[in-house]
């Protein structure tokens, strides 16, 4: 069973408050930090310095080597926005190279992408939102066998004229491999000298990796009882969380820290200056319990995404099952709301189901999980 997402429009669409009754539910979230999540946005806006090739730039905008397991690769990158800037026609290429003497096994899992062109996703909320439905909607590929010393390649041809490319893949190897993120237009001409451009600004952009890329939380039991007066909720992508537990050690952030590419001696913390902007594409995993232990005959339980920003748009993405839906918040600008009711069931005694939450590129920190009954 799962649950049904709710469009984002119409009455779905509102303006919560944060009152000083509203009630901090404590979360405990499992992380496995075995699973690597290659995170690709530095620079994000990308140059016509940047490009891989040997005998052009020779440079190369990650490189991560990973052990054999399961990882996650993000990614988003802009282009054609200035005079300096990476001009189409050219592609964007993620290399799976093979460092160990035997044969090694890649396999797509799970595969999202997309560009703001028009005859592809049409727009930015679109590559925030769509290509996060498409990835919880793909399927795995087939298995690939990679030869010693050789590359397993994903690229895309980006188009004329575009300017926002994202995606997020998930895959599956069976040694450990070296990930390299190019731009390119000639990839016989990338020998593997490549250098990852060093991050030398205190922007809120960075390539490299983090442990993990998916927080499954505790059950959450929710009682129709104690919602009849009050609100419930979770801070998500924040700092200054209380009632947080990441694999049972208390925290205070749920960003995750970014170990740099290069310099590959940083971390970026959730309390450094220009911290990681709100963790796009980390996906949050929600088992809900509704239990309805009134005498009334049912209860609605509603489930809100609200945003703690303002004049800035939000990109946010629920799925359950195989229903995805997404909404773009902007605080209390006019003509928009902080808030979508994305989930709303009718519960008899108790009912009990599963949501996801992404954080789509180009949003900031600061969202919440808001419970109410009605």
């Amino acid at each position: 069973m799962s649950f049904n997402i709710l469009s984002a429009s119409g009455n779905n669409l509102t303006n919560l408050t944060n009152l000083s009754t509203d009630v901090n539910l404590s979360v405990n979230y499992t992380l496995d930090k075995n699973k690597k999540f290659i995170y690709c946005n530095y620079p994000e806006a990308l140059k016509n310095n940047m490009f891989g090739e040997a005998n052009a730039n020779n440079k190369c905008l990650n490189q991560v080597v990973v052990p054999a397991g399961t990882h996650q690769i993000f990614f988003s990158y802009q282009y054609n926005n200035s005079s300096d800037a990476a001009k189409t026609p050219f592609y964007f290429g993620i290399q799976i190279f093979n460092p160990n003497s035997g044969t090694l096994s890649y396999k797509q899992l799970k595969l999202g992408h997309g560009t703001n062109y028009s005859s592809d996703k049409g727009s930015w909320a679109g590559v925030a939102g769509e290509t996060i439905k498409d990835y919880f909607n793909s399927s795995s590929g087939n298995t690939v066998s990679i030869g010693a010393n050789k590359s397993y390649w994903f690229e895309k041809s980006l188009p004329n004229y575009s300017g926002l490319y994202s995606g997020l893949l998930e895959f599956q190897i069976d040694k450990q491999a070296i990930v390299t993120a190019y731009i390119y237009n000639n990839k016989g001409y990338i020998d593997g000298t490549a250098t990852i451009i060093p991050k030398t600004d205190m922007g809120g952009q960075y390539s490299g990796y983090s442990d993990g890329y998916k927080y499954v939380a505790n059950t959450i039991t929710l009682y129709a009882s104690e919602l009849q007066n009050r609100k419930k909720y979770i801070k998500l992508n924040s700092t200054n969380i209380s009632n947080l537990k990441i694999n049972n050690t208390t925290n205070s952030s749920d960003l995750l820290p970014i170990h740099l590419a290069n310099p590959s001696s940083v971390t970026v913390s959730p309390t450094t200056s220009g911290q990681n902007l709100g963790n796009w594409g980390v996906i949050y995993e929600f088992p809900i319990k509704f239990v309805n232990d009134t005498s009334s005959a049912s209860k609605t339980f509603n489930i809100y995404i609200k945003t703690e920003t303002n004049n800035v748009n939000e990109y946010c993405i629920i799925n359950s099952g195989t229903d995805t839906k997404y909404a773009t918040l902007s605080g209390n600008t006019s003509g928009m709301y902080n808030s979508w009711k994305c989930i709303s069931v009718e519960v008899a005694s108790n009912k009990t189901d599963t949501f996801r939450y992404v954080l789509g590129t180009n949003s900031c920190a600061g969202k919440r999980l808001v419970f109410t009954v009605s």
